[in-house]
């Protein structure tokens, strides 16, 4: 798995947009003297299923005692497993990546937007947020307003596994969007034999279906993914709706699109249409290589300038 990543991005960047912006003005009319009772209560009221955005409310009154004191997830790219992306039970990943950035807001007095990636509790999540301090009876605050960008569940191995050579390299090609008849030219071996090794690949990875094993390969194996433009790279994933981000993530997690369908309450029809709209923001030719090319994305969207 990859390790957690934060950047922090200068507000100029985000003052435009709709959700953040009006993040912005709710600190700037409040932070005066309303309280953080209202603050929060301001906050949580502008978070909508339509915008994928969660709002927690972080005590600091001391340095390394970060907990959530409340949690409101509008939209959940995991909502099948009804879990909650906001709940951090590693106190490491608290200590080392949330309560850094929240006592910079709180010394500063300033907001700080930034954008995290990171491997929590086998998933890989990249999601964005604001932090806006507060100082009231209660000790130093910071409430923020988050949004998940991409999710990859299920892409952590159980048991350590070993791919032969060949099984190794036909997976690497199978992430470039390859078919197996392209797969058997490149390697020079038969169609079939090709057929072979990507059913012993998913038989040995614990995965049904190619885009699944893809997965896998790239956040459990430390795979590269289908190369990809870097300022092409940030730009495709943030262009992506809030529907497709989610057809994807659940595609990556070994979903077929009649699961999406089920998970989501939309009809198959409305699942394929979303999941072309991802193809063609990413440029990719099938789901196999959809997912590769959204992993690959992903996991440089940090590194974009």
């Amino acid at each position: 798995m990859y390790e957690t990543k934060v950047r922090r991005v200068h507000l100029d960047d985000v003052q435009h947009d709709p959700m953040f912006g009006e993040a912005l003005r709710i600190w700037e009319a409040t932070v005066g003297g309303a309280g953080i009772a209202a603050a929060s209560a301001a906050l949580s009221a502008i978070c909508d299923p339509a915008t994928n955005l969660f709002h927690s409310d972080m005590n600091a009154n001391s340095v390394l005692a970060y907990k959530v004191k409340t949690l409101r997830q509008a939209f959940d790219l995991r909502q099948s497993r009804g879990e909650e992306i906001g709940n951090y039970p590693d106190a490491a990943y608290i200590d080392s990546v949330l309560a850094p950035n929240y006592t910079a807001a709180t010394n500063e007095n300033a907001p700080i937007f930034r954008r995290i990636m990171t491997p929590m509790v086998g998933t890989f999540a990249i999601y964005e947020g604001i932090l806006l301090p507060y100082f009231d009876q209660e000790g130093r605050n910071a409430l923020s307003l988050s949004r998940l960008l991409y999710l990859a569940d299920g892409v952590e191995l159980t048991e350590p596994v070993t791919l032969t050579n060949q099984e190794a390299r036909c997976l690497e090609q199978l992430a470039k969007g390859l078919s197996a008849k392209q797969i058997a030219y490149a390697l020079k071996i038969s169609e079939r034999t090709v057929e072979h090794h990507i059913e012993h690949i998913k038989l040995s990875l614990g995965v049904s279906n190619g885009p699944h094993a893809v997965a896998k390969g790239i956040f459990a194996l430390g795979m590269k993914g289908r190369p990809q433009a870097q300022n092409d790279a940030g730009r495709s994933l943030w262009n992506l709706t809030v529907r497709e981000r989610q057809c994807l993530s659940l595609l990556t997690s070994g979903h077929p699109a009649k699961a999406i369908a089920e998970a989501i309450s939309v009809s198959a029809k409305t699942v394929e249409k979303h999941l072309r709209g991802a193809r063609v923001k990413l440029g990719a030719k099938n789901a196999v290589d959809l997912v590769a090319k959204g992993a690959a994305v992903a996991v440089s969207a940090l590194d974009e300038a």
